[in-house]
């Protein structure tokens, strides 16, 4: 049988102590949450920072993808193409060709531009020589249903940085394997 609560709850008194509780109670739950007392091994480190630093964090970090975003290629990176697949993509299941890469787990969603440029700097549209060569990914902008949206673009090689890097041979061409007998 359920009773009643006390009668001292109808009254503001009774209320009163019925919310301060209720206010311990988030405390300690938060308390649970967020500690504020920090063992001795982070003694230098006070409990709002290490609460800022444990939850501090970029969206795509904490919801990685399969495939690179713009965010991903903020410091430019100078990737080997390894493969270039089709594949299912979006909510659509659009068959789209994703180019990975040998220094990079998450693939590049080509789109005409960046294929396009991607002949142009390898001089070829035969995508079977493209693989062992070094492309330089920068994020940009491009319109995207009539709004400007972040994207990755492909650089093209005048760059020193990619100059340099595309002079370097591929990782399997470094070593020559074979025995002569």
């Amino acid at each position: 049988m359920i009773s009643e609560p006390p009668e001292l709850w109808y009254d503001e008194e009774g209320y009163e102590r019925f919310i301060a509780q209720m206010d311990r109670l988030e405390r300690q739950f938060n308390e649970l949450l967020f500690p504020t007392n920090i063992n001795s091994t982070h003694s230098n480190i006070n409990s709002t920072q290490l609460t800022k630093e444990a939850h501090a964090m970029k969206m795509n970090d904490a919801f990685p993808g399969k495939y690179l975003r713009a965010d991903d290629v903020e410091d430019e990176p100078i990737l080997t193409i390894k493969d270039l697949q089709v594949e299912e993509v979006g909510p659509k299941k659009e068959e789209k060709y994703i180019l990975y890469f040998r220094e990079e787990p998450k693939g590049l969603v080509l789109n005409k531009t960046n294929w396009k440029t991607i002949d142009k700097i390898l001089g070829t549209d035969d995508t079977d020589e493209w693989f062992g060569k070094k492309i330089q990914l920068y994020s940009g902008t491009a319109q995207f249903q009539g709004e400007e949206v972040d994207a990755i673009r492909v650089r093209t090689n005048k760059g020193k940085k990619l100059a340099a890097a595309a002079a370097l041979p591929a990782a399997e061409e470094e070593y020559d394997d074979k025995i002569p007998f």
